[in-house]
């Protein structure tokens, strides 16, 4: 058997195994969600002036009363919405034509696509086969990080706790971008106040590495 056909079972494989994961969305992309979200000049960096902008929209987003404060239920609320969005999203992504439902032929090529971009990722170098060992180094990271992400799903009002630096049960504008800049600050490496492509994925793995 040839590396070509080694290669097409292997991510028919991969299909299977991971088609029931909840594999996070462009996962060690660094033009993923991160750089969609604040670079909103396109221009392949974040400023602390963009990522100061997009956290303040996300608190006025969260803020559904607009009194100034967010509180547990409020933040839930956002959450789920994301959530929801989110899943709305991976649809479109499968309905290619648009039509507003998935034939079977549509779903089996959108996994096939997220089957091939795993195992480029998996195939660091770039040989074609993935090895023994590139395979348990990526299932590593992958542990990690889903352990890592199930667990801020299991516990939000954990996560609303960091945010509410005086522990009065609600956040304030103030205590929101607080938290927000020192994540900035822990991504940006060199403290420039601008966050590149690399920063992010150097954080990224740092995190996944660490199981954090």
């Amino acid at each position: 058997m040839n590396n070509q056909s080694v290669r097409t079972l292997f991510i028919v494989g991969l299909t299977v195994v991971f088609s029931a994961a909840a594999w996070a969305g462009k996962y060690g992309d660094s033009k993923g969600r991160f750089m969609g979200f604040f670079d909103t000049n396109g221009d392949g960096v974040v400023t602390m002036d963009e990522f100061n902008a997009a956290a303040a929209n996300r608190f006025d987003n969260m803020d559904a009363d607009n009194n100034g404060v967010v509180t547990l239920e409020e933040f839930q609320t956002y959450i789920g919405q994301k959530r929801k969005e989110r899943r709305q999203q991976k649809f479109q992504a499968m309905d290619s034509n648009k039509d507003g439902q998935v034939s079977q032929d549509e779903y089996i090529s959108y996994k096939q696509k997220r089957a091939e971009s795993r195992f480029q990722r998996m195939d660091t170098n770039n040989d074609g086969v993935v090895s023994k060992e590139e395979y348990n180094a990526r299932k590593s990271r992958w542990s990690g990080h889903h352990k890592h992400k199930h667990g801020h799903h299991g516990r939000k009002s954990g996560i609303f706790a960091k945010l509410d630096a005086n522990g009065d049960g609600q956040v304030t504008r103030e205590e929101s971008l607080a938290a927000w800049t020192g994540w900035f600050k822990r991504i940006d490496a060199n403290d420039d106040q601008v966050v590149t492509e690399e920063e992010v994925r150097v954080y990224r793995a740092s995190r996944m590495g660490a199981g954090k």
